[in-house]
């Protein structure tokens, strides 16, 4: 005798399938709409968000922007806004976010800035192993002025909102209380605190295991750079790409991705400040590779200064594109690197002329490495 539920199973085969996609369709619009909800209110990537917010409502006091740096947490932890316009005399804004944006998001930022001020010039400042990092969908999206369908796929967005790691956390914060008295982003010296200083020194050999390397480039990282580099042609901006702070051993062992990764933001469209990245000694970081100490960050605002010097000079896109081609050029006069690549050394010139800055002059990774 057939058994009465197992007959009503093989004979309603497509019920089943329907109640199977039906549930998945429902667990999935909740997932979204939950994690649109963490985002909407700040209880997802909180920190991240606040910041972003934080930066716009820089753009937003009506006071005009002259020199705009946008990037990450390098360029947070190393540029000093106002002291930077104090040197320049023009009004100079930060608008670091982190690297989880990515370019995309620097992108965005861009989009901000032009919508609502005229600057003359804007320095795309981000750690020197951004290439490396793979494509942030959710960066994009969650700064776009609107929803950009040509930039964002429906993959992308499953990425962004299809999240039940965030659900998990809403439903945390929810039950701890955050939702009716939220944490805020603690923003000190104009950006979020660097976290406890790394106390041990890496050795020179375990540097030399984990070098960034040419094949290390994300092939699809200079999409936004061009968009970048598009942008501000059409607008006449002068825009200027540099590279953050990174300890010194780092600026030898990866000369040849240094190299490779000038080359993929020239062939983008943007001019690569000469001097960067700047390689620094480990008494001057924080809490990572490519943060500089607190207490440092003035005094790397005028190194920085002194490094874009030359390109300060000009306000037009005409005047920089035509930088673009001599910058070129000078790249072919570069020195030897301890790997048979050839290296552009920190330029370093600017500390022999100011006497003023007590700058140590002991650890030089460009010369002994080893002691930096």
């Amino acid at each position: 005798m057939t058994n009465r539920r197992s007959f009503i199973f093989s004979s309603n085969p497509w019920r089943y399938l329907a109640i199977l996609v039906g549930g998945t369709f429902a667990l999935a619009c909740g997932t979204a709409v939950l994690t649109l909800i963490g985002y909407t209110h700040r209880l997802v990537d909180a920190s991240s968000l606040q910041l972003f917010d934080y930066q716009m409502e820089k753009l937003d006091d009506g006071t005009a922007v002259e020199i705009a740096f946008i990037g990450d947490s390098s360029l947070g932890h190393t540029i000093d806004a106002d002291l930077f316009g104090e040197l320049a005399g023009r009004r100079t804004v930060n608008l670091a976010l982190t690297a989880r944006y990515g370019y995309g998001g620097s992108y965005n930022m861009l989009r901000h800035l032009l919508a609502r001020h005229d600057p003359q010039i804007v320095v795309i400042l981000h750690n020197v192993a951004m290439l490396t990092e793979p494509r942030s969908p959710a960066g994009y999206h969650l700064t776009s002025p609107g929803l950009d369908l040509e930039e964002t796929s429906p993959i992308d967005l499953l990425k962004v909102y299809l999240r039940f790691d965030a659900v998990r956390g809403l439903m945390e914060c929810v039950r701890d209380g955050c939702w009716s008295d939220p944490e805020t982003l603690p923003i000190v010296d104009d950006y979020p605190p660097q976290g406890e200083a790394t106390n041990r020194k890496p050795t020179t050999d375990e540097v030399r295991q984990d070098p960034l390397l040419p094949e290390d480039i994300e092939p699809d990282k200079s999409r936004f750079l061009g968009l970048i580099a598009e942008l501000c042609d059409e607008r006449g901006i002068a825009c200027l790409y540099a590279h953050g702070p990174i300890f010194g051993p780092y600026c030898e062992v990866s000369s040849a991705y240094i190299d490779d990764a000038n080359a993929v933001v020239r062939v983008a469209g943007l001019p690569v400040v000469k001097g960067t990245p700047a390689c620094v000694p480990w008494s001057h970081l924080g809490d990572a590779r490519d943060h500089v100490r607190p207490e440092l960050k003035q005094r790397y605002t005028s190194l920085y200064y002194r490094l874009l010097m030359p390109y300060l000079g000009g306000s037009g896109g005409k005047r920089i594109g035509a930088r673009r081609d001599a910058m070129e050029t000078q790249a072919a006069a570069r020195c030897s690197g301890p790997l048979g690549r050839r290296h552009n050394p920190p330029d370093r010139s600017w500390e022999r002329r100011s006497r003023v800055e007590s700058r140590p002059q002991a650890c030089r990774p460009e010369r002994s490495p080893d002691r930096c």
